[in-house]
């Protein structure tokens, strides 16, 4: 874009000087000039050499009217003409700054003359080479024939257009060496913006604000954390629309690294259809002198709905704090898509306080074996510390409480609980489908809190690898339903009960079926104690050395060498042990080879087979999921998908 340039209309000068009368007493009319003591700010004129008596509000420069200040004559996509009557006998000339930002005018035109010669002596120009539907500030600066100058009040106007990379509705930029000063509608020094203080607020529906390649702490692209998005009534921003959503993206994905210093980092308050698309964020432990606990994540969404979260990279989180690195508490209607969360003690991502109807699809969690800080340093005398616990990182994803979510195609890494849902408030129809946890001490935990039950969840072709307890865990649950559900490898398969002190309202259900316990060694593949109903069918189990409780009363159990092989994300067509063999004709035990979409399952391959059937990550940022092994890059390898294959 063009820098800002000042071009405004010329006119014939003010009249030329016409010499004045000497009105001072009479005999001191004729002489020299000497000091004016009475008026020491108005000097003689060349015309008059001697000391005039000073014109009313002489000293104080010639003065605007309150009411109107200057009148926007014209306006286009890049131009703007003004008409600015100055209230002063004596205006001589004028001039305009003007700015993207509030307070601050990067550009100040020439002086030039007023061509009116009775007041209000307006003085009219224009600005040009301006940008297309951006808002801009200004002053005007009027002066007298004696030099003297007074500013008029600050006004604004928004040229007309949404031209690409002009308007109001395209894209914007802050870099880490813009200004605010700057227009903000090109990605280069001369344009961006620096701060979201600044550019927060002048975004408007179908806005994109775009944060260049590099790091942004709080000497740049704020001047504290937590920075909040505030679309309340009175706030610094505005929600987008279904058509129209406000968005703030990395220029190149996750290229834009947020640093944060323990606190936490953005904050959306009350906003509605806002995408958050492709920034990374680190976190360090350290107290902060708080015993909040929601301190120390990335994220914290309060209220509002329709929000995106797409591909996004969160790394660390304060573990001087009982919190998540993700959270709502609570907002609905949420998309949280192809994200990637590494090391954190206690959740990932966590919908809370009441969330509903969010979908969280296709994310990878993985907590790098981060365990609680206890005592001590860092977080000497911290009040929001998890005393006594220590276990490496306590959820991938939890529901804390909340209901009718969808959860889909996750991938949980390296942790206690895969997903989690707890029972503190109303937790109700949440849907699971196609979630993977690999190395995990749970697949899926729910618990009641008290006499208040987790119900109604349903779980479809979810799969465990490795865990270190059970793949599915209901305490004191309420029709829960698990079908097409595997655990393979690990100690332990499918687990209900209901403990003493959380056991719900008494009325805890589970039913299973098509559901397969491959290699779990010593621990349980079926426990279901204290239920109120049950019910297993289509059960297929191979090498485990525990009896099953209540076994007799399953239906539909087999016991066979399923010879999956190295395969774990499917079952192969050629399997005459567990393919097609289930209610229904439905294989027994998870296929996870196709994406779900909002309950539905697709036939969009789950696994990117151009990639070697990599699972669908996000950019590589070096030291934080290029680690061998721990990474969501090569989760496909550990899952044997290169040696299994899919069939696509």
């Amino acid at each position: 874009m063009p820098r800002l340039l000042l071009a405004l209309l010329l006119w014939s000068a003010f009249l030329s000087g016409v010499p004045c009368a000497d009105d001072r007493a009479p005999e001191t009319q004729g002489k020299p000039s000497a000091p004016c003591p009475e008026c020491p700010v108005c000097p003689p004129s060349p015309e008059c050499p001697v000391c005039p008596v000073c014109p009313p509000g002489a000293g104080s420069g010639p003065t605007f009217p309150e009411t109107p200040d200057c009148v926007i004559s014209a306006l286009t996509t890049s131009a703007a003409t003004l008409t600015c009557p100055v209230a002063s006998s004596t205006p001589v000339q004028w001039r305009v700054r003007y700015g993207t930002a509030t307070g601050t005018y990067a550009s100040t035109g020439g002086w030039i003359p007023c061509p009116g010669t009775t007041a209000p002596y307006p003085c009219t120009g224009t600005l040009t080479s301006l940008d297309a539907g951006v808002p801009y500030f200004f002053v005007t600066d009027a002066q007298d024939g004696s030099g003297n100058t007074q500013a008029s009040s600050e006004q604004t106007f928004t040229t007309t257009g949404t031209t690409t990379g002009g308007g109001s509705t395209s894209a914007r930029y802050i870099r880490p060496d813009g200004n605010d000063s700057n227009a903000g509608t090109a990605n280069d020094s001369g344009h961006a913006w620096k701060t979201l203080a600044h550019g927060v607020p002048l975004l408007v529906p179908g806005s994109t604000l775009y944060l260049h390649d590099g790091t942004y702490t709080t000497t740049n692209l704020v001047s504290s954390w937590p920075f909040t998005i505030n679309c309340n009534a009175g706030g610094n921003a505005v929600s987008g629309t279904a058509s129209a959503p406000i968005t703030l993206q990395s220029v190149n994905e996750r290229a834009a690294k947020l640093t944060l210093n323990g606190h936490r980092g953005l904050i959306l308050s009350g906003c509605s259809y806002w995408n958050i698309v492709g920034l990374t964020t680190t976190q360090v432990d350290g107290n902060l002198g708080t015993g909040d606990n929601s301190e120390g994540g990335h994220v914290l969404v309060v209220g509002g709905g329709h929000l995106t979260f797409r591909r996004n990279l969160f790394s660390g989180i304060n573990r001087c704090y009982n919190n998540a690195q993700l959270s709502t508490e609570p907002s609905h209607d949420n998309l949280f898509e192809e994200n990637e969360f590494y090391y954190f003690h206690r959740y990932g991502f966590i919908l809370a306080s009441g969330s509903s109807r969010n979908t969280v699809r296709r994310n990878y969690l993985n907590s790098r074996s981060a365990v609680d800080i206890t005592s001590g340093a860092p977080c000497t005398n911290d009040t929001g510390l998890l005393g006594g616990i220590n276990w490496t990182g306590d959820a991938g994803i939890g529901i804390y409480p909340g209901s009718s979510n969808i959860l889909e195609n996750n991938l949980t890494e390296s942790l206690y609980t895969g997903i989690d849902g707890e029972g503190s408030g109303t937790n109700q129809s949440n849907s699971l489908y196609g979630n993977i946890g690999l190395t995990v001490g749970l697949g899926v935990r729910t618990t009641a809190r008290g006499t208040t039950p987790v119900k109604n969840w349903t779980l479809t072709n979810e799969l465990t690898v490795g865990v270190t307890s059970y793949s599915v865990m209901f305490r004191g649950s309420d029709g829960m339903t698990c079908r097409n559900c595997s655990a393979l490898n690990g100690s332990g398969g499918f687990y209900a009960d209901v403990p003493s002190g959380d056991s719900g309202d008494g009325l805890a259900s589970t039913t299973l079926t098509n559901v397969l316990a491959l290699n779990t060694g010593a621990g349980y593949q079926v426990t279901l104690t204290g239920q109120h109903a049950y019910g297993v069918d289509y059960l297929h189990l191979f090498n485990h050395t525990t009896t099953i409780p209540g076994l007799g009363s399953f239906t539909h159990v087999t016991t066979t060498d399923p010879s999956l092989g190295s395969c774990t994300v499917w079952i192969p067509t050629s399997n005459t042990a567990l393919h097609g063999t289930g209610l229904g004709g439905a294989d027994i035990g998870a296929n996870v080879i196709y994406r779900y979409q909002d309950g539905t399952l697709t036939s969009t391959a789950l696994w990117e087979k151009a990639r070697g059937y990599m699972f669908p990550c996000g950019a590589v940022v070096a030291g934080i999921n290029d680690v061998n092994g721990q990474s969501c890059r090569d989760v496909h390898v550990r899952l044997h998908l290169d040696t299994c294959p899919p069939p696509y």
